[in-house]
C-alpha cells in the first residue's frame, strides 16, 4: 500500500513538474529597455508551415495553420508582459523607430516517448534586417496534447527568448 502511495506522489510530480512554463506573467524581462518600444514580428513565408512526427504516437494528426499559431503567440505574449509587441502580416512596420524580428521557422518537430511527448522548434531571428539568432525552444508534457496548442507554448517560450537577448 505504501509503494502505491509513492507511485500516485511521483506521478503527480512528474505530470506537474515535467511541462515547461509558457505563461509569461511574471517575467523578468528589462522593462526600461522595452518601454515606449515598440517590437513588430513578422513571420517569414518561407518558414515550415507543418509539424514533422517522431516516435510512436496515436490519435488523429491535425495540422494547425503555423503561421496563425505564431501570430496567436505574440499576441498572448504582449498581454502577459505588458509589452508593445505587434504582428505584422507584411513584413515592414509603419515606423522607423519600430524594432522589426523576422522569424524564420526552420523546423517544428513533435518527438513522441512512452511517457511523454516534446514538441520543438528552430527558429531563426533577424532583427531590423541585421543579426539573426537562432533559438532552440521546445514544449514537454507528460499526455501529448495536441498540435496548436503545444506548438504556442513553443513559440511563446522561442519569442520570450528573443526578447530576451533583443534587451542585452
Amino acid at each position: 500500500m505504501k509503494a502505491l502511495k509513492n507511485l500516485s506522489v511521483l506521478l503527480l510530480l512528474s505530470l506537474v513538474g515535467c511541462a515547461t512554463s509558457s505563461d509569461f506573467t511574471k517575467n523578468n524581462l528589462n522593462n526600461d529597455f522595452f518601454k515606449n518600444k515598440k517590437i513588430v514580428f513578422t513571420f517569414n513565408e518561407n518558414s515550415k508551415k507543418a509539424v514533422a512526427y517522431s516516435g510512436p504516437k496515436a490519435g488523429i494528426e491535425r495540422q494547425p495553420d503555423v503561421k496563425e499559431v505564431f501570430k496567436q503567440s505574440i499576441e498572448e505574449l504582449a498581454k502577459e508582459t505588458k509589452l508593445d509587441l505587434k504582428f505584422n502580416e507584411f513584413g515592414n512596420s509603419n515606423s522607423n523607430s519600430d524594432t522589426n524580428v523576422n522569424a524564420d521557422v526552420t523546423e517544428i518537430l513533435w518527438t513522441f516517448n512512452l511517457s511523454s511527448a516534446t514538441m520543438s522548434t528552430v527558429i531563426n531571428y533577424k532583427i531590423n534586417n541585421n543579426e539573426v539568432d537562432t533559438i532552440n525552444s521546445s514544449y514537454k508534457n507528460m499526455t501529448g496534447g495536441n498540435e496548436k496548442n503545444n506548438l504556442l507554448r513553443c513559440f511563446k517560450i522561442a519569442n520570450y527568448s528573443a526578447l530576451k537577448k533583443l534587451e542585452k
